[in-house]
């Protein structure tokens, strides 16, 4: 994943997920984070929680991603 940093303690994944401190401070020692997966055309959907460290955090989004793909990569249709 290409993280990018879009602010002081916020980094992102365009249109999958982001981690970024509570209150924007190193001192608390809480990374929050959410990832989320959309299903054109309108749904989605979305995970998100709490780590102890950035490199955790990231890595709890890169789990979500994979989880939340489809199987055989493949989006499902609506009707």
């Amino acid at each position: 994943m290409n993280w990018q940093r879009i602010g002081a303690h916020d980094y992102a994944v365009p249109g999958i997920g982001r981690v970024y401190r509570h209150d924007g401070g190193p001192q608390d020692g809480k990374w929050f984070w959410s990832c989320l997966l959309y299903n054109p055309p309108g749904s989605g959907v979305a995970t998100h929680g709490v780590a102890p460290a950035r490199d955790q955090a990231m890595a709890a989004v890169r789990r979500a991603h994979d989880a939340l793909q489809p199987a055989g990569g493949e989006m499902p249709q609506r009707n």
